[in-house]
């Protein structure tokens, strides 16, 4: 490809594409929507391995058909903010730097099948004491694509701080 043919990002020095944003970057108030991700039965089974989840919800057909009062097959709750974390993930690729904890409520299963999306919202930024860091609080909404709420949960993070030298990006 020449160089003619290259489509330059509005700030190239803010590095590749699928680089996070630093804590400096993000604003109290800014909500996002993530793409999709549907529910296939392989991800409920590679959890139940390799976590040693031996819940009979997740292991038993039968049970499930005969006694469970949720029917069908289902995701973990874990499995469930697991793949949300994941669709979230751009967001803080290499430029977390720590979990600091969570607040979390689950409302219903999610089902094979499914298509889940996370809204999220941020709803605190603050420095740290070292200024080259910064705590970032979100409320993030999982979803149905019909809408139903599958879970909330409110991480806060540690993030990287801009490069010295270099503004943060302009929202």
């Amino acid at each position: 490809m020449s160089d003619s043919n290259l489509v330059l990002l509005p700030d190239p020095a803010r590095g590749p594409v699928g680089k996070g944003l630093y804590w400096d970057e993000f604003k109290v108030g800014w909500k996002f929507r993530t793409v999709g991700r549907t529910l296939r039965e392989p991800d409920i089974m590679h959890l139940v391995h390799s976590a040693i989840i031996h819940e009979v919800l997740f292991t038993n057909r039968d049970y499930v058909e005969k006694e469970s009062v949720i029917k069908g097959r289902f995701a973990p709750g874990p499995l469930v903010y697991l793949m949300a974390e994941a669709l979230i993930m751009p967001t803080i690729q290499a430029t977390a730097i720590a979990f600091l904890g969570m607040e979390t409520k689950s409302y219903r299963a999610l089902q094979v099948g499914e298509t889940m999306y996370v809204d999220v919202e941020i709803t605190d930024v603050r420095p740290t004491k070292h200024k080259d860091r910064g705590i970032v609080t979100s409320e993030n909404v999982v979803k149905t694509t019909t809408g139903e709420v599958l879970q909330i949960f409110k991480p806060s993070r540690m993030i990287k701080g801009s490069p010295k030298g270099k503004p943060p990006a302009e929202t």
